[in-house]
């Protein structure tokens, strides 16, 4: 689960995957609270990020149209922190019909590693992580690895974090979160995959 503050609407609990938040995609997000300082875990560069999702919806609002952040990690602009998006992009609003696509970067503009669901089109959620340790940053989602090692420096931000919220030129997510789980470390591969199996078991993944 999530530890943070729901804000502003709040988010509605589903039965998909045996219980999940579900985000409307209009102006449902999670605050992160100062007490999780991901701005001071970010700074280690060395760290994971895993979740269990699933985007229904194109992103509204932004500048990228129909992408959407899964998470705002410590960013108070366009060039400091970090964030996850899914980035598929469509006519806001409307259902996504198309394989998940997750990024991470530091910063919005600078380097970052998109990862595509080798599952395609599925009505399934999708396991994701990212593992970061120095300038590379290794990317899973269903089974699948990918590598970057050309990680944008990071620049500090707040204190303060977000899953969901549509700002700094993306969208709202629209969807379900089943599984967030954050790692004051890199995790190896062999853990990512124990972690893997353990949500398809649970999620029937």
């Amino acid at each position: 689960g999530v530890t943070g503050v729901q804000t502003c609407a709040l988010p509605i609990f589903s039965s998909f995957s045996k219980g999940s938040v579900y985000l409307d995609n209009t102006n449902d997000y999670i605050q992160i609270g100062s007490s999780i300082d991901l701005n001071a875990l970010a700074v280690t560069r060395n760290f994971t990020i895993c979740f269990v999702a699933k985007k229904l919806f194109y992103g509204t609002g932004g500048n990228n149209t129909g992408d959407s952040y899964l998470l705002l990690g410590a960013g108070n602009g366009y060039s400091s922190g970090f964030r996850i998006t899914e980035n598929n992009l469509g006519t806001t609003g409307t259902p996504m019909n198309v394989a998940q696509r997750y990024n991470f970067g530091f910063t919005t503009t600078g380097n970052s590693l998109s990862i595509t669901s080798p599952s395609g089109v599925t009505s399934l959620p999708s396991f994701v992580c990212f593992s970061i340790s120095g300038s590379s940053v290794d990317g899973f989602i269903d089974g699948q690895f990918s590598t970057a090692t050309f990680l944008t420096p990071y620049q500090t931000g707040t204190s303060v974090s977000y899953i969901g919220l549509g700002t700094y030129g993306v969208g709202y997510f629209g969807g379900y979160i089943s599984s967030f789980q954050i790692y004051n470390r890199k995790l190896t591969n062999n853990e990512i995959t124990q972690n893997y199996n353990v949500m398809k078991t649970r999620f029937g993944l």
